[in-house]
């Protein structure tokens, strides 16, 4: 399996049946034996950076983790969307 396959298997596993990835894999490496990092270019052209990792041999144990996503993401039902992160503000 390539390292992309495997990103692309491990972002699949965390969503909900039906709903497409965000983006497209443009580059991954293997980082471990049951890890990898991947380029990513999200719906709207932008760059990010995923690290996913499969968690031994139980089927769909996957967690992913941005390294590099510039704002949250939402899927409307429809298509996916920026989210405007909000600060909040210690009194």
């Amino acid at each position: 399996m390539t390292a992309e396959r495997f990103v692309r298997d491990g972002l699949t596993s965390c969503l909900p049946p039906g709903v497409p990835l965000m983006g497209q894999v443009v580059e991954a490496k293997f980082t471990g034996k049951q890890k990898a990092v991947a380029d990513v270019t999200i719906f709207d052209g932008e760059q990010a950076k995923v690290e996913v990792s499969k968690w031994g041999r139980y089927e769909g144990a996957w967690s992913k983790r941005w390294l590099k996503l510039d704002s949250a993401v939402n899927w409307t039902g429809s298509a996916w969307e920026r989210v405007a992160l909000v600060q909040s503000t210690l009194f």
